[in-house]
């Protein structure tokens, strides 16, 4: 009996040591740590184009010609982009060196008659630094084979520019030279001599009301416009650009108060870091408009205002799109 408890109490003795070193090693195993990384929020990235300067801007906003060909003996009658509609004569060309000019030719004529399009295009009604209130300005190029043409002594062609109402009876005609400025504004404007009786004609025939008539003897730069009148004062105040969440250098930024219903504008300049000291501006409803690049990004803000005596208005600029904002400019 004792030969068959033996091997018994010995395998008991065997299988309580294993149990034990089970739970030895099973209670030696920790739980590993779990380690939580703090969360980054990233930066944001712009929905908007980058920009290597401003000129890129002026580039891809300024307005591009309407380009028409026609027979030089026959003359032309076409729109241009903005609506104004030449009439350019028959047999009325001529090479730089006084030859009578045959066959096809080619047109470019660019209708500025938008305060966005003027701005972007850098063509701003502007005489000697006068703002001037535009019917609308024109550019005609005529060549052939890419040399420049011009009219013959005595010619004239026509440009009858749409008008939004009424028309403006003081309108007058003024040329425009290049400046050799950099693309902000490019021409300036002069009043020129009469060529007839008036320069910008009031046509009763043409059944459309709101059409002026500009009689202009050169392709040239021309524009119907008036210098400003009226009685206003002309308070001191001050414009102020700021950007929301941030600081910048805003030296570089273009800013205007463009006129509300009038083809009329009026650079601001002097800008500091306390804004703009203004004083030659209307009390006139104005809408102020800056915009310029903030770290390659295009940067705009508009803000509505009849300036007043002593009073501070303030731009808020934010990332936008170069045509939406001109898009705007040209609604005001």
């Amino acid at each position: 009996m004792k030969k068959v408890l033996l091997p018994i109490v010995l395998l008991a003795i065997l299988f309580a040591a294993c149990k034990k070193k089970e739970s030895t090693v099973s209670t030696a195993i920790t739980t590993p740590t779990v380690v939580t990384t703090p969360s980054v929020t990233p930066t944001p990235i712009s929905k908007y184009k980058t920009y290597g300067s401003i000129d890129e801007i002026y580039n891809a906003l300024k307005l591009q010609p309407t380009v028409v060909n026609f027979d030089a003996a026959a003359g032309a009658s076409f729109y241009g982009n903005g609506g104004t509609r030449y009439v350019i004569p028959p047999n009325c060309l001529q090479t730089a060196t006084g030859a009578t000019v045959t066959g096809s030719v080619r047109v470019e004529v660019t209708d500025y008659i938008k305060k966005g399009d003027m701005i972007f295009s850098g063509v701003l009604p502007v005489s000697d630094g006068q703002p001037l209130i535009s019917g609308g300005e024109n550019n005609v190029v005529v060549s052939q084979g890419g040399q420049k043409l011009f009219l013959k002594s005595n010619s004239t062609y026509q440009a009858n520019v749409p008008q939004a109402g009424t028309i403006d009876t003081s309108m007058t005609r003024f040329r425009g030279t290049l400046t050799g400025n950099t693309q902000d504004n490019r021409v300036n404007w002069r009043e020129s001599s009469a060529l007839i009786t008036n320069s910008v004609v009031i046509v009763p025939s043409i059944k459309v009301k709101d059409t002026l008539r500009l009689i202009c003897d050169s392709f040239d730069f021309w524009n119907c416009d008036h210098f400003m009148s009226g009685s206003y004062t002309k308070p001191k105040f001050k414009v102020v650009l700021t950007v929301t969440g941030q600081t910048a250098d805003l030296s570089d930024f273009r800013t205007y108060a463009i006129f509300d219903k009038l083809n009329g504008l009026m650079t601001l300049s002097g800008y500091t870091t306390a804004g703009y000291a203004v004083s030659n501006v209307p009390n006139l409803p104005i809408h102020f408009i800056s915009y310029g690049l903030i770290d390659k990004h295009f940067y705009a803000g508009v803000v509505a205002a009849t300036p007043a005596e002593g009073q501070t208005y303030t731009i808020t600029l934010t990332e936008t799109d170069p045509t939406e904002f001109k898009t705007t400019i040209n609604g005001y």
